[in-house]
């Protein structure tokens, strides 16, 4: 879901940090209907955590508001490796 949304991200270009966790809440929640919120959104900031740490995205505070976009040039292949490692976790 996380990597759905920050496909996403490459139509607006730059996203509010908070905007994008939300979204990213709303899918999971649609998708799963999760009771726990908070617990799924801490999993959501791991998830942006790591994008950031492969360079995928830039997370950047302007005019005191935190926002997210894509790290130029995106590498769909490099985020869908990302994407297939952690799916091979999770099924182990």
């Amino acid at each position: 879901m996380t990597a759905r949304t920050l496909l996403e991200l490459q139509k607006v270009e730059v996203m509010e940090y908070s905007v994008f966790v939300r979204k990213v809440t709303e899918d999971f929640n649609e998708t799963f209907k999760l009771q726990t919120v908070s617990h799924f959104e801490s999993t959501v900031r791991n998830a942006i955590d790591l994008f950031e740490k492969e360079g995928f995205i830039v997370i950047q505070n302007l005019n005191n508001v935190r926002i997210i976009f894509l790290n130029n040039p995106l590498d769909n292949q490099n985020i869908l490796q990302v994407i297939n490692d952690i799916g091979e976790f999770l099924t182990d």
